[in-house]
């Protein structure tokens, strides 16, 4: 009996033994992927996300408006879970040249809520707007007037809508794949990655729910922290006081995400 838990206790002591020590945390700087128990080595030189994508924008040839508002959901971990932090997103310009320079239309406002006009006179949706509610059709657009003629605009197409995204974290071994739940309403999706190093997008038709990355543009993003995106848009060309007004609007999917 004791010659068999000697053997026991000796068979114990050996496979611990074969247990490599070290850093078990894909996210952290050293990670050890033959590592079998965690050693306490990690280290985890900037925790913190990096700053949010920006909402997808476009620029038209020619004498246009460029008239934009975005949803974008966050995919946050809160301490009920998971669950979607809402913002909303605003943006104004008018211009003669494609783009290129923006002209001054005096105050500009959105459902009634008055945008800030910048030094470039583009306009943006001030931060005490959060209730402005993102119907799509019927949402109204007002300008008074100055360099760029004055004019009263209503949006007719329905709010695009994206469902979650499903895809999770990206090994940089492979291609990666993606994935939403639904879209409706779209005119065109945009998938992107967003890295440490560099972001990958592609615009898309609005008849799929899954777009695959190479893997070039996996590895080409860099390692650490990032995000997913997937954004839902509609077009609307309008003409009002003899000018073309495009109408955009979106439905941003963000999630965070580990590129490893």
């Amino acid at each position: 009996m004791k010659h068999f838990i000697l053997v026991l206790f000796s068979l114990t002591l050996i496979f611990s033994s074969c247990k490599k020590e070290g850093c078990t945390d894909r996210s952290a700087e050293n990670y050890d992927e033959k590592a079998r128990k965690d050693d306490g080595s990690c280290i985890h030189p900037d925790t913190v996300l990096p700053e949010l994508p920006s909402s997808y924008s476009i620029k038209f040839p020619g004498e246009y408006a460029g008239l934009f508002f975005s949803r974008k959901l966050v995919y946050t971990e809160k301490e009920t879970g998971w669950d979607d932090v809402v913002t909303k997103e605003g943006l104004a310009y008018f211009s003669t040249d494609g783009g290129a320079t923006y002209v001054n239309a005096d105050s500009v406002k959105l459902e009634g809520y008055l945008l800030t006009k910048a030094a470039n006179n583009s306009y943006s949706l001030p931060s005490g707007s959060a209730n402005l509610v993102a119907h799509g059709a019927g949402m109204q657009w007002y300008a008074k007037g100055a360099a760029w003629p004055g004019f009263n605009g209503t949006t007719n197409k329905a709010f695009p809508i994206v469902g979650r995204i499903r895809s999770g974290d990206i090994p940089a071994s492979n291609s990666y794949e993606l994935t939403i739940d639904d879209q409706l309403n779209c005119d065109s999706l945009l998938f992107a990655l967003h890295g440490p190093e560099k972001s990958v997008s592609y615009m898309v038709a609005a008849n799929t729910h899954t777009f695959v990355f190479s893997y070039e543009d996996v590895i080409s993003v860099g390692l650490g922290k990032g995000y997913t995106q997937v954004t839902g848009v509609t077009y609307e060309l309008q003409t009002l006081n003899g000018k073309a007004h495009w109408f955009i609007n979106q439905t941003e999917r963000v999630k965070p995400v580990l590129f490893y």
